[in-house]
């Protein structure tokens, strides 16, 4: 299993979020691959976080079981940011923040 530097723009988008974002992220310079496009739509988490860790991809999700460290701890992939709703009110889903869990650089 190959592990790639956390940071260095190339990012796995997960099924649950917008193809709008993927463009968004390209538009900004990142490497933008899709789970969708891959063909891994409703896949288990143990493939997504494989295909994502062997191109050195991190990967943006609103799975939070994804993000448990205890199945995915840091330096076992490029990296994970999990997001979701903030706030209290009925627009939280409308606004939301992300989380990024810790990784530690391997040397490649």
């Amino acid at each position: 299993m190959r592990v790639g530097r956390p940071g260095a723009g190339r990012v796995e988008l997960d099924e649950n979020l917008p193809n709008d974002l993927a463009t968004a992220l390209r538009r900004d310079g990142r490497d933008v691959h899709t789970v969708v496009v891959k063909r891994l739509a409703g896949e288990s988490d143990p493939v997504v976080m494989a295909a994502a860790t062997d191109e050195g991809r991190i990967l943006l999700t609103l799975d939070r079981g994804i993000g448990d460290l205890r199945r995915y701890p840091p330096g076992s992939h490029a990296g994970i940011v999990v997001g979701g709703p903030s706030g209290h009110g009925p627009d939280r889903t409308k606004n939301p923040t992300c989380q990024r869990t810790p990784t530690k650089r391997v040397a490649a």
